[in-house]
C-alpha cells in the first residue's frame, strides 16, 4: 500500500468526514491491510461518531455490498460496514478537462524507441485518471503511440525498489519502441533515471467551477443563487479534481441550508496531505 496503516490511521483519527472508496481491485483482492483500515473507519464511526461517505470507484454499489455481506460476514463489525456501503454514495468518474490535448503533448514529448514518462503532482490531483486515459486512448492518438509495441503502467509508486524489483534494473525495458508509464507525488524518487517528467497541476479556477458544477448541478455553471457557495467549496478543493468531483456530488440537490452545514463541517477537516510544489 502506498501510505501506512499508521499514518492512515492517524488521518482518520483527525479527520471529520471518512470516506471509503470502493474499486474493482478491493472486490478481487484479499489483502489483509484493506480489511483492517476498513474495520478502522468503522470502528471510528461507530465510536466516535465520525460520518461515512462511500465512494464507488468503479466499483457498482450492490457488488460492494454483497461482497462485504458473503466474504466477510464472520466478522462481527462487517454488519456496519455493510449498512455504511448501502447508503446513498458518490459514483467516480473524473472527467479532466482537455485531457486527450494533454496526453498528446504529454507522449509527443519522449522519443520513438523505449521510453518512460514519469507523472507526478499531488494526491487527488488525477494522475492516475490521466495514465488511464494514455493507456486506453493511446492507439486513437496521432502518432503519439502508434508505433509503441507495449505501454506499461506503474500506479502510485512511492519506492524506486518497487520499479527495480518490477523491471529488473533502474532503466525499465519492455521491448523495442516500449512506453513506461509511473505515477507518483515524489518526482525524486526517479531522479537518476532517464525520463521524460510530466507534472500534473491543479485546475484553475474557472476549470474548478466547471468540474465541480457538473457534479453539483449537473451542469457547466452554478445556478446564480448558489454562485457564492460554490465559490466557497471549490477554495476548499484547491483545484484537486477528486475533491471537486466528490464534493460537488455531496451537495447534489440539497437546500442552501444542507449547503452551509456540509461546507461547515469541511472547514473543520485539517489538510491531512501538504502538497508544495517543487521546481523542476
Amino acid at each position: 500500500m502506498a501510505t501506512s496503516l499508521s499514518s492512515a490511521l492517524e488521518a482518520m483519527e483527525r479527520s471529520r468526514i471518512l470516506m471509503v472508496i470502493f474499486t474493482p481491485e478491493f472486490l478481487s483482492a484479499s489483502d489483509k491491510l484493506l480489511i483492517e483500515r476498513l474495520q478502522k473507519v468503522m470502528e471510528y464511526h461507530k465510536s466516535m461518531n465520525r460520518p461515512v461517505v462511500p465512494v464507488f470507484g468503479g466499483a457498482k454499489q450492490k457488488q460492494v455490498v454483497e461482497h462485504l455481506a458473503t466474504r466477510y460476514k464472520d466478522l462481527d463489525w462487517i454488519g456496519i460496514a455493510v449498512e455504511a456501503a448501502s447508503q446513498s454514495g458518490v459514483k467516480l468518474s473524473i472527467d479532466l478537462s482537455g485531457v486527450t490535448s494533454s496526453c498528446e503533448r504529454c507522449t509527443s514529448s519522449v522519443d520513438g524507441t523505449n521510453s518512460m514518462i514519469g507523472i507526478w503532482g499531488a494526491a487527488g490531483i488525477g494522475k492516475s485518471t490521466f495514465a488511464r486515459a494514455i493507456y486506453d486512448n493511446g492507439w486513437q492518438m496521432k502518432k503519439a503511440l502508434y508505433y509503441r509495441s507495449a505501454v506499461v503502467v506503474f500506479d502510485d509508486v512511492n519506492h524506486i525498489d518497487q520499479l527495480i524489483a518490477l523491471c529488473g534494473s533502474s532503466d525499465p525495458c519492455f521491448g523495442e519502441r516500449s512506453l513506461v508509464l509511473v505515477t507518483l507525488m515524489n518526482k525524486d524518487l526517479l531522479l537518476g533515471l532517464r525520463l521524460y517528467l510530466y507534472e500534473m497541476k491543479t485546475l484553475d479556477e474557472s476549470d474548478s467551477l466547471e468540474l465541480f458544477s457538473r457534479h453539483a448541478f449537473k451542469k457547466s455553471s452554478p445556478t446564480d443563487d448558489f454562485m457564492s457557495l460554490s465559490g466557497k467549496a471549490i477554495n476548499f478543493c484547491e483545484g484537486l479534481p477528486l475533491a471537486l468531483e466528490i464534493i460537488g456530488s455531496l451537495l447534489l440537490n440539497r437546500t442552501k441550508k444542507e449547503w452551509n452545514n456540509v461546507l461547515k463541517k469541511l472547514r473543520g477537516i485539517p489538510r491531512v496531505v501538504k502538497y508544495k510544489r517543487s521546481s523542476r
